[in-house]
């Protein structure tokens, strides 16, 4: 499979909704919008939509499942440490802005150092993504399922 194929997989996926999907599309889709977020800066704040419902925490969970199921432990590591410090329960969540809501749940700035470590390791997720699409999702480049 060449890198077009599974780029070819990837914008597939974007497109496709989730119901849809098989549980490896769900965790290609996942990671690939991770990173996608992620280098674009916004990551964190679409992995937690609904402040005030357990849907965040799915979310947000779903993603740290996602990159570990591909492989990227390290990273998967940092997720859940990030997941911890935004989970707080919902009676202690300040209203306002979502930079208001980081400084008061992380004045100490934890999350952008656990988000500079994952900077460092982006090319290597990329790497285990392709190979867990490849692995993954070969037969699919065309849409064939």
């Amino acid at each position: 499979m060449q890198d077009a194929d599974v780029i070819e997989i990837w914008n597939r996926l974007l497109f496709t909704p989730k119901q849809l999907m098989t549980e490896q599309e769900r965790i290609v889709h996942a990671v690939n919008v991770f990173l996608i977020d992620f280098q674009q800066g916004g990551w964190l704040y679409n992995a937690s939509p609904e402040t005030e419902c357990q849907q965040s925490r799915v979310q947000l969970r779903g993603v740290v499942a996602a990159v570990a199921a591909i492989g990227a432990i390290g990273v998967a590591k940092r997720l859940t440490k990030i997941a911890e410090i935004v989970e707080l329960p919902p009676l202690l969540r300040p209203s306002g802005t979502w930079g208001s809501f980081l400084e008061s749940i992380d004045p100490q700035g934890r999350i952008s150092a656990l988000e500079r470590e994952i900077g460092s390791e982006l090319s290597a997720v990329y790497e285990l993504l392709e190979a867990y699409t490849v692995a993954q999702l070969s037969n699919s480049a065309s849409g064939d399922q």
